[in-house]
């Protein structure tokens, strides 16, 4: 998958006879899902431009999408569980303090204080908020943290994510007794 596309949902079922599918969306710019948007499929096989040409509803952070040339169950049932992704430079750029998730995969993660912890290998949506996935260097430990201000202190976008570095240690403790 190149740099520049960017993870904005995923199919996550077909929704009728013309080839509709259920999207749960992982963005919240509202340019991203509009009709004539090309979007890139990915997954199953398939990795091709589709362009929406139909949209329906949203709730719960999901949408039902219609692609030109998706135009039965058939088709729509192939992109089950396919990813969708965005070009960057289609993206609405971001302010001053805003960022992309997929801005901080391979971030380093540390302390307030320095004390380094590991990288950002992954970010997906827990219940309630997302969630960072934290491997060390060895690749031996990883941790999940929750993305919410109790556990991160400061975000530096493409640098490094300041973590309450008491909280991350009790985590560690946690899921890696001695």
């Amino acid at each position: 998958m190149e740099k520049d596309l960017i993870l904005v949902g995923k199919i996550v079922k077909p929704h009728s006879i013309r080839g509709d599918v259920t999207v749960e969306i992982y963005c919240d710019d509202p340019d991203v899902f509009v009709e004539g948007k090309r979007l890139v499929i990915s997954g199953n096989g398939v990795e091709r431009d589709v362009f929406i040409s139909g949209i329906n509803g949203n709730k719960k952070g999901r949408l039902i999408l219609h692609f030109q040339g998706v135009d039965t169950r058939n088709d729509a049932e192939n992109l089950r569980n396919c990813s969708l992704f965005v070009y960057r430079d289609e993206l609405s750029k971001t302010g001053e303090s805003e960022y992309y998730f997929c801005d901080l995969l391979g971030c380093r993660v540390e302390s307030e204080d320095g004390e380094f912890f590991g990288r950002v290998s992954v970010i997906f949506e827990g219940n309630d908020y997302p969630i960072l996935r934290i491997v060390e260097e060895d690749k031996k430990k990883e941790i999940e943290l929750p993305f919410i201000s109790k556990f991160i202190k400061e975000v530096y976008p493409e640098k490094k994510i300041v973590v309450d570095g008491e909280i991350y240690r009790q985590l560690l403790l946690i899921n890696y007794p001695e």
